[in-house]
């Protein structure tokens, strides 16, 4: 059995999103000492609760430099 529900778990994913450093769940506040510290509790929630989140990818920047000298400049 789940030791986190599905509302404590929205209550503190919520939290994160608007900065807050505590979570008051069914009149409990658990304050955070960091936002790591909140993160790494959501994680845990996410996989003791079966939660898919989706996977956040870097993204890769290619740069198309004009090295030649020519004199194009691009438009129309």
């Amino acid at each position: 059995m789940a030791r986190y529900t599905t509302a404590q778990y929205e209550a503190l994913r919520d939290a994160i999103a608007t900065g807050a450093s505590s979570v008051t769940h069914d009149g409990e506040t658990v304050q955070f000492r960091s936002a790591a510290e909140m993160r790494a509790l959501l994680g845990q929630m996410e996989t003791e609760l079966g939660i898919r989140t989706r996977v956040r990818r870097r993204a890769h920047v290619v740069g198309f430099g004009n090295t030649s000298g020519s004199r194009y400049r691009g438009g129309c």
